[in-house]
């Protein structure tokens, strides 16, 4: 358990890839967000993200891919692919909340790759008062 105790439900199961990762979501894919929120590091290879046919629209910007890869921003454009159906996204709405930024691993802001402001009990909020 990290990052709380098990019995205040505030554990994390911390997931580390030692391999690339390859995400292919087909046409008429239920696929919407990965939902990788415990994904803390990337060990090696490549993040290659193709949905550019599918309703997949929530997923962390290549940047924070790199932060979770360990490489330099002038590797990103090696190391991180990332193609969706941006104008799909759009004219749905489907986005990340106003309050992640580096993109989000789903809706809501529970999904946020990191806080804007503040994190309070695994949300990201606007500020610390109740």
């Amino acid at each position: 358990c990290e990052g709380g105790s098990s019995n205040t439900g505030g554990c994390k199961k911390v997931i580390t890839i030692h391999s690339a990762i390859h995400i292919q979501a087909i046409e008429d894919s239920v696929l919407k967000e990965l939902r990788l929120n415990s994904l803390e590091k990337i060990d090696k290879g490549l993040v290659v993200v193709m949905a550019t046919r599918s309703p997949l629209c929530y997923f962390p910007q290549p940047e924070s891919f790199a932060q979770l890869m360990n490489i330099t921003t002038d590797e990103i454009d090696k190391k991180v692919v990332i193609k969706y159906n941006n104008s799909y996204c759009e004219s749905l709405k489907l986005k990340c909340d106003s309050e992640c930024v580096g993109g989000c691993w789903g809706p809501g802001s529970h999904n946020c790759f990191s806080c804007s402001r503040y994190s309070f009990e695994g949300k990201c909020v606007e500020s610390c008062k109740s």
